[in-house]
């Protein structure tokens, strides 16, 4: 963010965030700034010095894992400009300040309806499950969700927690799977995670219809990331694949005749067969 040409395109930016004061702005692109500010603001930034989107991209991955260290509470969340578009929400709304006073001590996020709009952030490029291609990426994807959500790795842990006891996501399981870009392995928790953070970022309940496809659409996802590639099956140490392809050639040849006498009508299935390890040993 310090090597963007900030005042070139202050004009810009200021266009984009007509709530945003350009002192703000200066802080969001200060390498020693304690806060890290909310997503749209860098995405606006980098977008406005760069011509287009592919500048937030680049920066898009390190904000990320900015924001999944804070979640976990290893860097200050204090009061600040990062929170801007809530907190111009509040100054315009005081009513609302009392309501969210009394979340500030609950862990879950309750249902509830709010004496103000609900301010939503922009699209934040998570990454779209079709270029999910490997294990990092899904894990890439699932960071993404965490941070769009809104939701603190506690906050996650209970509304799991409440949603399927048996298959909570811990804090520290969802801490260090952001941390070292891994991705849980336990199918239901998995489930259930993915459900509590799409349903948190729709600002919607979990068994909505919405939220289940979304759910089933990413468990695919997940499963195929989990199976081992199609292909050959691979052959366990022991004797060359030849002699093994013989043996069950003479098998096949010796089972074949014994069905015939027997007037066993699978006998074709299992010529068949025999010519199939006939083309393997030929080829």
């Amino acid at each position: 963010m310090a090597a963007l040409p900030v005042d070139e395109h202050m004009f810009q930016i200021l266009s984009t965030l007509p709530e945003v004061s350009p002192q703000v702005i200066a802080s969001a692109c200060d390498p020693a700034s304690p806060v890290l500010m909310d997503w749209s603001i860098y995405r606006a930034i980098a977008a406005a010095c760069t011509g287009g989107e592919h500048g937030a991209d680049r920066i898009r991955p390190a904000y990320l894992d900015a924001e999944a260290t804070r979640l976990d509470g290893q860097a200050p969340a204090e009061p600040g400009p990062y929170s801007w578009p809530l907190a111009a929400t509040l100054e315009q709304q005081p009513a609302a300040a009392g309501v969210m006073m009394s979340l500030a001590d609950q862990p879950t996020i309750p249902r509830l309806k709010l004496p103000f709009p609900l301010v939503k952030n922009p699209a934040t490029g998570a990454p779209d499950l079709a270029r999910v291609h490997s294990k990092s990426d899904f894990a890439r994807y699932l960071k993404s969700l965490v941070v769009d959500s809104g939701l603190t790795l506690r906050g996650i842990q209970d509304n799991t927690r409440a949603l399927n006891p048996g298959a909570a996501c811990c804090r520290s399981t969802l801490s260090d799977a952001l941390r070292l870009g891994k991705i849980p392995t336990s199918e239901p928790i998995m489930t259930t995670l993915l459900m509590v953070l799409f349903a948190a970022i729709d600002n919607v309940e979990p068994d909505t219809d919405s939220v289940q496809h979304a759910t089933r659409v990413a468990m695919r996802v997940w499963r195929s990331l989990r199976q081992p590639p199609t292909g050959a099956p691979v052959l366990a140490a022991g004797p060359a694949p030849e002699p093994i392809l013989r043996r069950a050639l003479g098998a096949l040849a010796h089972a074949e005749q014994a069905a015939a006498r027997a007037g066993n009508r699978d006998a074709p299935g299992l010529a068949h067969a025999q010519r199939i390890l006939r083309d393997l040993l030929v080829g």
